[in-house]
C-alpha cells in the first residue's frame, strides 16, 4: 500500500509541474505580448522604438495598463487548474486503488479456500485436513486429550463412475457431502 501512495504522490508532482510549466509559459507569452504591445504603441506614437517612449507608452494607454495583468492572470489560472487537475486525479486514482486492493482481497481469500476446499462438494481437501488433525494432535498432547478420527469410503466408487458416469459419480459425491 506504501508503494501505491508513493506512486500516486510522484504522478501527483509531475502533474503539478506540468501544469505549473504551462503556467510559466503562458505567462511568458503573456509577457512578450504586452512587451511587443508596449513597443507597437511606442512606435505608432512616436515612429521609433526607445526607452523613454516604451514607458511613456505605459503610462498613458489604459489598455496597456489591462494588457499588464495578463502574466498575472495567465499564471493564476494555471496554478487553479493544476490544483484541481491534480485533486481530480488524486481522487480517481484514489478510486481505483481501493477498488484493486478490494478485488486482490476477494481473490486471496478465494485462492485460499479453493487451496484448501474441495472443488466439487465444497468440503475441507486433504490440506485442511492434515493442518486441522496436526493442531488437533498438539492440542490434545498439551492438554492431555483424546482425538478422533472418523474416515468415510464408498465401497465401489470407480465402478459406478465407469458404468454410470462421471456425472453421476459427482452428484453422488455431492449428496454424500
Amino acid at each position: 500500500m506504501d508503494i501505491v501512495k508513493k506512486a500516486v504522490n510522484k504522478n501527483i508532482s509531475l502533474l503539478q509541474m506540468k501544469a505549473t510549466r504551462l503556467a510559466v509559459y503562458g505567462m511568458t507569452i503573456a509577457s512578450c505580448a504586452v512587451i511587443l504591445a508596449t513597443m507597437g504603441t511606442d512606435y505608432l506614437s512616436n515612429g521609433s522604438i526607445s526607452l523613454g517612449g516604451f514607458w511613456e507608452a505605459q503610462a498613458n494607454s489604459v489598455a496597456l495598463w489591462v494588457l499588464d495583468f495578463m502574466p498575472f492572470i495567465f499564471g493564476f489560472w494555471g496554478q487553479k487548474v493544476g490544483v484541481v487537475l491534480t485533486q481530480d486525479v488524486n481522487s480517481l486514482v484514489q478510486e481505483h486503488t481501493d477498488e484493486l486492493i478490494k478485488k486482490t482481497a476477494d481473490l486471496e481469500r478465494q485462492a485460499m479456500h479453493e487451496a484448501t476446499h474441495d472443488a466439487l462438494t465444497g468440503l475441507p481437501n486433504r490440506i485442511l485436513l492434515r493442518d486441522r488433525l496436526d493442531q488437533s494432535l498438539l492440542a490434545a498432547s498439551r492438554g492431555k486429550h483424546l482425538v478422533g478420527l472418523l474416515l468415510l469410503d464408498v465401497d465401489s466408487f470407480k465402478e459406478i463412475n465407469d458404468v454410470m458416469g462421471h456425472h453421476s459419480g459427482d452428484l453422488l459425491l455431492k449428496h454424500i457431502g
